[in-house]
């Protein structure tokens, strides 16, 4: 069974994947991890091939931190959220 894992955020949220997909690579799955670019070393450490997610949430977090209002930072994570689901349908 071909298997893609999405997983979107910090390394927090992207390592517990790594897990499950590793554990489904040794039951003979091919597994592919759907993160965001600075994960991909550790994706690949767990022997699953990377597919590249658009955006890095550390500029997401930089960004709605210096957002002049709750407005802005509101615009800056949906303008983040809109790349992020193109990404996921790409």
């Amino acid at each position: 069974m071909r298997v893609l894992i999405v997983t979107a955020g910090s390394r927090g949220d992207v390592a517990p994947f790594t897990g499950l997909g590793r554990r489904l690579l040794d039951a003979g799955h091919e597994v592919a991890v759907a993160a965001h670019p600075p994960f991909a070393g550790l994706v690949a450490g767990c022997g699953l091939d990377h597919r590249p997610l658009p955006g890095d949430p550390r500029e997401l977090i930089r960004a709605r931190a210096g957002a002049a209002s709750p407005e802005e930072a509101r615009e800056v994570t949906r303008a983040f959220l809109e790349r992020l689901a193109d990404g996921v349908v790409a």
